[in-house]
């Protein structure tokens, strides 16, 4: 028997889905704003993330990158007193008043206050 129509139908299937699923992450991002679709996306990790805050802010010091150092926000989820989870929005020169046991020093970079 020759079969091998079936297995070119199969195929198109797949990539129809595959496209239909692209096309839908697209249209999301364009109407939703990408902000707002990275932020579902990435909410499914809900633990704490101070560590990779911190690893933004070295990064932004290393490069001397003022703006993401001195004015841009960042999401920070950290336990509080209460043991609950609690999310605040920090720039990397306030996240050492925010979390105490955090070390980070930018000599080379002046925000202003």
């Amino acid at each position: 028997m020759n079969k091998k129509g079936a297995e070119g139908t199969i195929w198109t299937i797949i990539v129809i889905i595959l496209a239909l699923v692209v096309l839908v992450v697209l249209v999301v991002g364009f109407t939703g704003g990408w902000g707002k679709l990275w932020s579902k996306i990435t909410s499914f990790s809900s633990g704490a993330n101070v560590d990779t805050v911190v690893q933004a802010c070295e990064m932004a010091c290393t490069t001397n990158a003022k703006y993401d150092y001195c004015i841009a926000n960042r999401i920070l989820r950290s336990e509080g007193a209460d043991g609950k989870l609690q999310e605040t929005k920090v720039t990397c020169n306030k996240l050492v008043s925010v979390v105490p046991s955090v070390t980070l020093n930018c000599p080379d970079i002046d925000c202003p206050v």
